[in-house]
C-alpha cells in the first residue's frame, strides 16, 4: 500500500484522458492512499472550466466530471490549509 500526493494536473488525469493519463493511472494500486492540498477541489474545478473556456470541452461534461470528483471526495486524504 502507497501513499501518494496528487497535484492538481496528476488529479485532472484521473477524471479525463489527457496525455500522460495512463502513466499517473499506473502509479496508482487499489489500496494505496492518495492525498491532495485542501486547495485541490478550487483548482480542480478552475481546470476543467479553463477546458471549457479553451473550447476542449462542454460546460455539461466539466460539471458532470466536478460532481464525480465530489462523490470520491472521503476516498481522498485532505491536507488542510493553515
Amino acid at each position: 500500500m502507497g501513499r501518494h500526493f496528487l497535484d492538481t494536473s496528476a488529479l485532472v488525469k484521473l477524471y479525463r484522458t489527457e496525455p500522460q493519463t495512463q502513466a499517473v493511472q499506473a502509479c496508482i494500486k487499489p489500496n494505496d492512499a492518495l492525498v491532495l492540498s485542501g486547495l485541490a477541489f478550487l483548482e480542480f474545478q478552475s481546470a476543467f472550466f479553463g477546458l471549457v473556456r479553451q473550447k476542449h470541452i462542454s460546460t455539461v461534461d466539466a460539471q458532470q466530471r466536478i460532481a464525480l470528483l465530489q462523490q470520491d471526495f472521503g476516498n481522498f486524504e485532505i491536507i488542510p490549509l493553515s
